[in-house]
């Protein structure tokens, strides 16, 4: 349906992000003394560089936008499906490399249990000795397989049969660029080269050249391809997956979780439709096993299986011709999709957007010549629709201090098949769909809304990538609004979330977008940088706000602090303390500027019990955190802000004594820190913020 597109194999960060000259770093950047906007270089001109229209939210209080980036930070931790394998619950390690770029190294197995637990699951395959027989040769061994056909377990269990000690790389460059400091001896390591660029057509250097690496280190690689791949460079180390009969891969995984329990086990194999893969075994063997450990039935998990919720989901879309025009009108299948789209929101919002989206249908539909079926009976049956509706009423909450609504629940898994639906089997509404979609994340006042609208653009663009870059996220990256920018962001986020092997491409784009002539693209790749991104290569992130930040652009300065939180936020704690302990060293006064601004907001981010993140890892980890508030108080550049911060933590009443005492051994910050927190040990009111300790770090 997409083949008519025009530039489709366009990579997605080529079109029009055309460089603008970096500023070096290797002196201080020219910089106003106010921090004010800078002057143009050569290449920007006023019509390339339109003002930024701000979201519709944007006149809220920063309290408030807080609050509503927590929440949404909280939808953002439990959307995507994650890696097939896990890696969400896998220890990462980020190596660094000479050419800038990290490695990012996750452990699946460090003891002689955890691979006898992998091993209980797993379903034999001749894959597995053939890749242990090619690495007992030469210590590298070459998987091409399909998706979704059990080709990581496989490389697991054949490594499994030299070490305890296995690790996962991504594969985005050739296994000859890998460091030394990677590779630990005497481990095994997967490394994912699926949809890679250089896996495509490799030559066998790029493949063998770390074999002396790997001697020196007693340790294993098996490299996986995908089915595609031209691998004859390295036919020698070649096996073709083959793959395992999906029901042996499900007996096997429901054997391990209940081991005796033959009964449930043949309840499970005998359900219709049999898997067609080992991934849609693993994955229904996954639902049998949550459930059985919640006291469902199988019946209820089998009917949220993704081939009977789509069943389900075409039915209530009223795909039967035979059904009569009225259980087929357009505000049915309107309600139905918002309803898809924002799960768990309040029917009033679910309602507004179904309206929306009916018009946008009523344009498709009033060109067949069945007019009738393209009224709008909307007033009419609203009320007969929610009273059918099954719903709950949320009243007063922390999260909806004012709000007092009915929700509309849907059955776990409906809604995404629904999206599938509409997307596959209604072609003739993709147009209004996307239309419907933009209108919701750009112009709807709330947050939750224009997020829910991103989340199911990042699916449709799992479905059909290209379409979706260049149909949306291009020109919403060009465009100078700020919500589509953020739209653009999460999307790609949940996209790249639930098909990793878009990672590449979408921080490619990421990066080309930062270095662009265009403020809408450097704005987009600056909500990017706080997604899904920063948490899985945050070094690469940092470097990209680095050059942001080194921009000086004053329209996105406050952007570039909360993409920070964002990455802190997302586990990255250590990774976002150390870099801006380096910027507030930089010889770039703006540098330092950022620093404390960024320092300052991180201190408004509180853990789940209520306790600043900062102190929180102060307390695991005092060296890194307190030599960030040294640089940073101690800065010329730092402005009140950061000061400000510890004084309201001591109004909290948090215990900032240990910092206090570490901070104190640098002589410039006692007596500023004696008038923003009184005596040590002091807990009574304090003054008005004042420029002293400005004058008093001079």
């Amino acid at each position: 349906m997409a083949d008519d597109q025009p530039d489709r194999n366009k990579p997605l960060e080529d079109r029009d992000a055309k460089n603008a000259p970096a500023e070096e770093d290797g002196g201080p950047a020219k910089d106003n003394a106010d921090g004010g906007n800078r002057e143009r270089g050569p290449h920007e001109t006023a019509e390339s560089q339109p003002e930024l229209q701000e979201a519709p939210d944007a006149a809220l209080s920063q309290e408030d936008l807080r609050r509503q980036q927590a929440e949404i930070r909280k939808i953002r931790a439990m959307s995507g499906s994650g890696d097939a394998i896990g890696r969400d619950q896998i220890n990462i390690t980020v190596h660094g490399s000479a050419d800038g770029e990290g490695w990012q190294v996750y452990t699946r197995t460090e003891s002689e249990s955890d691979v006898s637990d992998h091993l209980r699951s797993f379903a034999s395959t001749p894959s597995r000795n053939l890749l242990a027989e090619v690495l007992s040769r030469g210590r590298i061994a070459v998987l091409r397989a399909r998706r979704r056909s059990g080709a990581t377990t496989t490389a697991l269990a054949a490594l499994a049969t030299f070490t305890e000690r296995i690790r996962e790389i991504g594969g985005d460059r050739p296994p000859a660029s890998l460091p030394e400091a990677v590779i630990e001896p005497g481990c095994g390591y997967v490394f994912d080269a699926v949809g890679a660029a250089w896996a495509a057509h490799p030559r066998d250097t790029a493949v063998l050249g770390c074999h002396r690496l790997l001697e020196r280190r007693g340790a294993w690689l098996i490299v996986l391809v995908d089915a595609n791949a031209d691998m004859d460079s390295v036919r020698d180390l070649l096996v073709e997956h083959e793959p395992p009969d999906p029901l042996r891969v499900l007996a096997a995984h429901l054997k391990a979780a209940f081991p005796g329990e033959s009964a449930f086990v043949s309840e499970v194999l005998q359900t219709e439709p049999p898997p067609r893969t080992p991934g849609e075994a693993a994955d229904l063997a996954k639902a049998a096993i949550r459930g059985r450990r919640a006291g469902r039935p199988m019946s209820a998990v089998m009917e949220e299986r993704p081939h009977s919720l789509r069943e389900e989901a075409r039915r209530r879309l009223r795909q039967n011709r035979h059904d009569p025009p009225e259980e087929r009108d357009l505000a049915r299948r309107a309600f139905l999709i918002a309803q898809a789209v924002l799960p768990e929101l309040a029917a009033t919002h679910v309602c507004r957007a179904a309206y929306r989206l009916a018009v946008q249908l009523h344009e498709v539909e009033k060109q067949k010549t069945d007019e009738k079926l393209s009224q709008l009976p909307f007033g009419d049956m609203l009320d007969n629709w929610l009273d059918t509706a099954p719903s709950v009423t949320v009243g007063n909450t922390p999260d909806h201090a004012a709000e007092t609504d009915r929700r509309l629940p849907m059955q776990e898994g409906l809604a995404e098949a629904i999206l599938h639906v509409v997307w596959f089997d209604y072609i003739v509404a993709h147009e209004a769909l996307l239309r419907w979609l933009r209108d919701l994340a750009d112009t709807y006042s709330d947050r939750r809304v224009r997020f829910r609208a991103a989340l199911a653009l990042g699916r449709l663009a799992v479905h059909d990538f290209d379409f979706m870059v260049q149909t949306c996220f291009v020109p919403w990256s060009e465009s100078p609004r700020i919500s589509l920018h953020e739209a653009t962001a999460w999307a790609l986020e949940e996209t790249v979330k639930r098909d990793p092997s878009k990672l590449p491409r979408v921080f490619a784009a990421a990066d080309a977008w930062a270095r662009g002539r265009i403020i809408g693209q450097r704005s987009t790749a600056l909500w990017m940088y706080g997604t899904y991104l920063g948490v899985r290569d945050p070094n690469r992130a940092l470097r990209g706000l680095r050059h942001l930040v080194l921009k000086d652009d004053a329209r996105l300065r406050h952007r570039i602090k909360v993409s920070l939180v964002e990455i802190f936020a997302g586990g990255q704690r250590r990774a976002v303390v150390d870099a801006l302990a380096d910027w507030a060293c930089s010889p770039h006064p703006r540098m330092r500027r950022a620093a404390g601004d960024c320092l300052a907001e991180l201190a408004q981010l509180n853990d789940p019990s209520g306790a600043p993140e900062l102190m929180t890892m102060f307390g695991e980890q005092p060296e890194p955190v307190s030599r960030l508030w040294r640089l940073v108080l101690t800065s010329r550049l730092c402005g009140h802000r950061p000061w400000d911060a510890l004084r309201a933590w001591h109004k909290r009443g948090v215990d900032m004594t240990e910092l206090r005492v570490l901070l104190e051994n640098e002589p410039r910050l006692r007596r500023p820190l004696a008038f923003y927190l009184g005596p040590r040990g002091a807990r009574a009111a304090l003054p008005a913020p004042s420029p002293f300790a400005e004058e008093a770090t001079r």
